[in-house]
C-alpha cells in the first residue's frame, strides 16, 4: 500500500523482563493516566505495555499528525531478546491521507476527461503528490526521532 510505514528487528543482550522494566520507566501508560498518576520528566512516551508487547507514541506538547505509532513485540532468546518494531501512522492520519488522495485523483480525472482541462487536472495531481511527499518526509523524520529515544532505552 502507499501508506508510509517501517518495520525493524532489534537483537538485544537484555532479557524481555528487563526491557519491559526499562519501558515502564519512560512510558506514561494509559492505565497511569486513568489512575491519576503524575507524569515524570523522563517519560518521553505514552502508551500501553503488556507482558511482551507494547504500543507507544512520543508524548507531545502540541498536535503532530505525522508522529508514528510504535507497536513492538519482545521475544526471549538464549542470549537476550529480539524486539520486533512496526512504525505506522495513526489511523486518523491514514484516513486523512487516503481521503484527500482519492478525492484529488477523482477531481483530476473529472477535469481531464469531462471538462477538457488537462492543466488544472495536472495541477491537482501535483498537489496530491506534494501532499504525499510531505507526509512521507515528516513521517520519516518523526520515526528517526522516536527510534533515537527508543535506542536510548534499549542500550
Amino acid at each position: 500500500m502507499f501508506i508510509p510505514k517501517k518495520t525493524e528487528t532489534l537483537v538485544l543482550p537484555h532479557s524481555s523482563s528487563d526491557l519491559v522494566n526499562r519501558l515502564e520507566e519512560i512510558v506514561h501508560t494509559t492505565q497511569n493516566k486513568q489512575d491519576g498518576v503524575a507524569e515524570k520528566d523522563n517519560q518521553r512516551f505514552i502508551g500501553t505495555i503488556e507482558e511482551n508487547a507494547f504500543v507507544l507514541s512520543l508524548k507531545l506538547n502540541k498536535a503532530d499528525n505525522f508522529i508514528p505509532l510504535i507497536r513492538g513485540n519482545i521475544e526471549d532468546t538464549s542470549k537476550g531478546s529480539i524486539v520486533f518494531l512496526k512504525y505506522t501512522l495513526f489511523k486518523s492520519t491514514r484516513m486523512f491521507l487516503g481521503f484527500w488522495t482519492i478525492l484529488i485523483f477523482l477531481l483530476s480525472f473529472l477535469l481531464i476527461v469531462f471538462q477538457d482541462k488537462p492543466m488544472y487536472g495536472s495541477i491537482a495531481l501535483l498537489v496530491s503528490l506534494a501532499n504525499y511527499a510531505v507526509t512521507v518526509i515528516n513521517f520519516n523524520r518523526k520515526v528517526k526521532l522516536s527510534r533515537a529515544f527508543l535506542m536510548e532505552v534499549f542500550s
